[in-house]
Order: C-alpha cells, then sequence, then structure tokens
C-alpha cells in the first residue's frame, strides 16, 4: 500500500517536472558531447607533450586519455538514463544497461589506478648533483634581474604552476633562490635536484638539467626557468640557488620582482628609481633605510 502510494507520488512529481528534467538531459547531453569532444582535441594536440611525462609509452599515454573520459562520461550517462526512467516507463533493458555502464566504470577505475601507479613508479628515487661558483671580485651593489619565461604568442599555452607547455616547449619554474651570509668566500651554489625510477636515475637526470645565469658583471640576470629538452622526461626537476655573500654586500631589486626575494622584509623599505636597496647582515638581506 505504502510502496504503491509512494510510486504514485513519484509519478505526479515526475509529471509536473517533466519540462525541466527534459532540459536537464539536454545539458548533460551538451557537457557529454562537449567532454567527448575536448577528449579528442586533447589527444590529437596533448599527444607530443605526452613524451615529456610517459616517454616513448604511446599507449600508455592514450589509454590514460581515454579511460580518465570514459570515467568522467559514465556519470553524466548514468545520470540522464536515471533522470529518463522518470518521464519514461522504466523498462529492463533500460536497467541492464544502467549496471553494465556501472561495471565498466569500475573496471575503468581500476585499470586507471594500475597504469597510474606505473607512471608514480619513476618518482620513487631521487637524486641529486651541485656545482659552486667561486666570487672573487664583486660590485659595489648587485643589481638582480630575475628573468620569466617569455612566451612567443603561441597558439598552445598551458601553464600549470610548476611547469609551463609553450608552443613546443617544456617550461619548468621551478626555481628557489636564497641569499646567505658568508664570513668566508663568497660563492654560489646550484643544486639540481629530480627524481626518477632509481637513485641513479634520478642523479643522472638532474645532471643533465641545463641551466645558466650572467654574474659576471655588476648586473646578475637570473632566469626563474630552465627548458627540459625533448627526450627528456619531466620528474619534478628543480633547481636551488643559494648565493652566499659577504657581510655588507648590497643588493638592488625591482620592487617588480621583490616576489623573489620572499624572505626580505620589504615593509617601509624606501623605493628609488622603482627598486629597493638591500644590504646583506647577519641576519640576511635587509632593507637599507636610505642610499644616500
Amino acid at each position: 500500500m505504502i510502496a504503491t502510494l509512494f510510486g504514485k507520488l513519484v509519478k505526479i512529481i515526475a509529471l509536473i517536472l517533466k519540462p525541466f528534467i527534459y532540459l536537464i538531459i539536454g545539458a548533460l547531453c551538451i557537457a557529454l558531447l562537449a567532454l567527448w569532444v575536448s577528449a579528442i582535441v586533447a589527444i590529437i594536440f596533448g599527444q607530443p607533450y605526452s613524451e615529456f611525462f610517459f616517454g616513448n609509452h604511446n599507449l600508455l599515454s592514450i589509454s590514460l586519455y581515454g579511460l580518465g573520459f570514459i570515467i568522467l562520461s559514465i556519470p553524466l550517462l548514468s545520470t540522464g538514463f536515471a533522470l529518463w526512467s522518470l518521464v519514461r516507463t522504466r523498462s529492463l533493458s533500460t536497467v541492464r544497461l544502467k549496471k553494465k555502464l556501472g561495471w565498466i566504470w569500475v573496471a575503468s577505475v581500476v585499470i586507471f589506478i594500475s597504469l597510474i601507479s606505473f607512471f608514480v613508479r619513476d618518482f620513487s628515487g631521487q637524486g641529486q648533483t651541485q656545482q659552486i661558483f667561486s666570487l672573487s671580485e664583486l660590485p659595489e651593489i648587485i643589481e638582480l634581474d630575475f628573468q620569466q619565461h617569455l612566451t612567443k604568442n603561441e597558439l598552445f599555452l598551458v601553464e600549470a604552476g610548476e611547469f609551463t607547455l609553450a608552443g613546443n616547449d617544456f617550461i619548468s619554474n621551478n626555481i628557489q633562490s636564497e641569499f646567505y651570509p658568508t664570513d668566508t668566500s663568497a660563492e654560489i651554489q646550484q643544486i639540481n635536484f629530480s627524481r626518477g625510477r632509481d637513485n641513479l636515475l634520478a642523479k643522472n637526470r638532474a645532471d643533465k638539467i641545463n641551466y645558466e645565469f650572467d654574474k659576471n658583471s655588476s648586473k646578475w640576470t637570473i632566469p626563474r626557468y630552465f627548458e627540459i629538452p625533448h627526450g627528456e622526461q619531466w620528474r619534478a626537476q628543480k633547481i636551488n640557488l643559494n648565493f652566499h655573500l659577504p657581510i655588507g654586500q648590497k643588493v638592488r631589486i625591482l620592487k617588480s620582482q621583490r616576489y623573489n626575494l620572499p624572505n626580505v622584509q620589504y615593509k617601509g623599505c624606501p623605493v628609488e628609481d622603482g627598486s629597493f636597496l638591500l644590504e646583506m647582515t647577519e641576519k640576511g638581506l635587509q632593507c637599507v633605510q636610505s642610499s644616500k
């Protein structure tokens, strides 16, 4: 009795909401179409960049693309079928189809996680290499110029925080700069880090990082990026630049670039010609209240 009344109530509500349900079903169809169009576009335009992540395993990358969009699509289909069953008589074939979609979704998730675990293993090892550059003669004031990667109006541009895909280039933005006082010789310590399937592979990959900056004049041009060439894979490579400067050494940085030195307190620091004048102290770089 209660079940019969509940069924009639559902049918009445469905009859009242039928126009809205049709609209929702239409929106789900549009979303599903857009999802699969984006899947095709991602495979066509994104496949050349997959080698930076998966190497020559093209089948792996295509499988992950396909499984990912299947996993996203099935909930849309299931929701559409559920809404359709409210406005149309529920048929046995619809119920069976929904069950099959459920099993396909579960299988896709399991396979997707398995393939991802294969990719994650390439990050299990870690390695590093180190270079030290001695600074014999320092200018009175070092002008710092942190350069960002300049895009060339590429048709394809993706910025993902730690890295950027620009045209055919894979740009890593993972560079950290720190300034420390020293009472011995001034030097710059460059440490390259990388991940890999094992520690040896990670160290070899860190050693292949190609990074240079101009430090031979009063103006130090420090790129905030390095390129990962084709044939090499992204494995969370990064560079730490540790500048060891004598106490009393002055450093000038543009106000627009102050975020590249996050440990400096700029509050109350005077701005001269659009830049801050800093001095190395026992506590690190601090603002010079007056350069006169």
